[in-house]
């Protein structure tokens, strides 16, 4: 039996299922899962998450999953819960409770838990105001922290492989050439 060679639009229709999959939840938790955190408890901050949410009965509304690096490791262990991009770092499993209470269950930030200005003292409310992230443009990574990185239909979901697809199947060898030139 011969796999049937992969075409753009099949990409497309992995993007959008993956993306209606996404809209089920009404929170994403994202536990960095990468080194740094994982030397520093990650994977059991994870586990708790899940258990605390199942007990809760909020499994079929919540998703948690491990991600890829955030680059800050230096904080962690970390997550960040979607809607808001809200993060949370140095996390013990003491505190799982508490973000799951607070945050998931009542839509209040843990304030404790989340980054504080180095100026202000103030909590940042959202990883997109942290400025250790807002003076970076990042390309490649731009979806780094974000995504299940064993899942490679999360990497499709955010446009990964579309260079790739583009310079398979659209593109002669010179025009490949000349856009590496270009980049």
């Amino acid at each position: 039996m011969t796999a049937k060679p992969i075409q753009a639009a099949d990409l497309s229709e992995i993007a959008c299922r993956v993306e209606q999959e996404k809209q089920r939840w009404s929170h994403r938790v994202l536990v960095c899962g990468d080194t740094g955190c994982r030397a520093s408890g990650s994977h059991g901050i994870h586990r708790l998450l899940k258990k605390e949410i199942e007990d809760r009965g909020l499994a079929n509304s919540i998703e948690v999953m491990l991600t890829g690096c955030n680059g800050f490791c230096s904080v962690g262990p970390m997550l960040t819960i979607y809607p808001g991009g809200v993060w949370y770092q140095q996390l013990t499993a003491k505190d799982v409770p508490e973000i799951v209470e607070e945050h998931l269950g009542k839509g209040r930030f843990v304030e404790r838990l989340m980054f504080k200005d180095p100026v202000t003292k103030e909590p940042v409310p959202g990883i997109d105001r942290i400025p250790y992230f807002t003076g970076q443009h990042l390309n490649i990574m731009r979806d780094m922290g974000t995504i299940d990185p064993e899942n490679i239909e999360e990497y499709i979901w955010k446009n990964g492989y579309q260079g790739a697809a583009k310079a398979l199947l659209e593109l002669e060898p010179a025009a490949i050439i000349a856009e590496v030139k270009e980049s």
